[in-house]
Formats: C-alpha cells, structure tokens, sequence
C-alpha cells in the first residue's frame, strides 16, 4: 500500500516534491542539503532492510508451508494404502467365505462313496 503525504501524493512523488523543496530552496546550505541526502540514504537503506527481512519471513513460512503440505501429502499417500489394503483384505476374505460356501454346497449335493454303498 503506498503512502500519502499532505497533498494527496504517493510516497514517490511526495520524495520528489522534499527533494525538489530542499534543492530549490536557496536558504539551505550545502551543509544542510548533504545532511538531508544522507538522513534520506539512512531512511531508504532501512526500508529495504525491512523488505528484505519481510521477504525472508515470507519465504521462511511458505517453506514451513511446504513441507506442512509435503507431510500432510505423505500422510494421506499413507491412508490412502492402508484403506486399499484393508479393501484388498475385505475382498480375499469374502472370496473365501464364496469358497466355502461352494464347497460346502458341492458336497451337498453329491453324495459320499459311503453313501452309495
């Protein structure tokens, strides 16, 4: 979000318009308007320390994130086995009990060799 002085300008042109007053203004000295570039680098080289320690939070939480989002990821691969294999066991379990019931219903019906004696 950009700032706004007094006469509705951006922080840009807001710089240019101090800049263009000191520079202009023949009451300043040398002295004075040196003082003011170097109060100016001193102010912009703590804004960009500010981004930059900004931009290392940033990257520090998308990291966090990330691997966040890579455990989560690993977590539900992880499920998604294990309800596969319960799945898997379910059907073997049932084709078996088909078996037996097969096997129970062929001896059923076909009599013994004790039986036809």
């Amino acid at each position: 979000m950009e700032s706004y002085n007094e006469r509705g300008s951006s922080g840009r042109e807001g710089f240019e318009f101090q800049m263009a007053g000191m520079f202009r203004d023949p009451s300043k000295s040398s002295a004075e308007r040196k003082e003011w570039i170097k109060r100016q680098m001193l102010q912009l080289k703590e804004s960009k320390l500010q981004i930059q320690t900004r931009s290392f939070e940033l990257e520090r939480e998308q990291f966090k994130w990330q691997r966040y989002c890579s455990k989560k990821q690993w977590e539900l691969e992880r499920l998604k086995l294990e309800n596969e294999r319960v799945a898997l066991e379910n059907e073997r379990s049932e084709l078996q009990l088909k078996q037996k019931e097969l096997e129970i219903n062929l001896n059923n019906s076909n009599p013994t060799n004790y039986e036809l004696l």
